[in-house]
């Protein structure tokens, strides 16, 4: 957008007020234009001024911030992760497959991940809506599925 101030340079401040009646005055204006009109100086400062800050979350116990955990992926001591665990939780989920420890599957054994996924997914969807024929029947593909490997 230009500047409706001059006219020529690009426009990088966008001002819009809205009156008491509904009225709306707006305006792009340049930096240049910005330094040169003290009118539009003084309401840049004044939004400056009025600008609410929010306070970081910090841990109480030694002071590291949400901001350092980010930047060094390192908690700074054990409430740490109690006091940023949904961010931690969401670093994890994108680095794994979950936010939880499975173990390890062997390889001597022919177990397809993804079916085991399945039926740990089954089986929580069953528990959760209090399903037991839905949990009995996959037992029993379970028990099938160990037996055939």
């Amino acid at each position: 957008m230009i500047c409706t101030s001059c006219g020529k340079n690009t426009a990088r401040f966008f001002y819009m007020e809205i009156s008491a009646g509904g009225k709306t005055i707006s305006g792009c204006y340049c930096p240049d234009c910005v330094r040169n009109n003290p009118e539009i100086k003084v309401i840049l400062e004044t939004f400056q001024q009025n600008r609410v800050s929010f306070p970081q979350k910090s841990c109480p116990f030694c002071g590291m911030t949400l901001e350092d955990w980010k930047q060094s992926h390192v908690a700074g001591c054990a409430r740490c992760y109690q006091i940023f665990r949904s961010h931690i939780k969401r670093e994890i989920k994108k680095y794994h497959y979950g936010s939880f420890h499975r173990g390890k599957i062997p390889y001597s054994e022919n177990i397809n991940r993804d079916f085991v996924l399945y039926f740990e997914n089954e089986m929580r969807r069953a528990v959760a809506q209090q399903d037991i024929e839905h949990v009995k029947k996959i037992k029993k593909e379970i028990e099938l599925f160990i037996k055939n490997g």
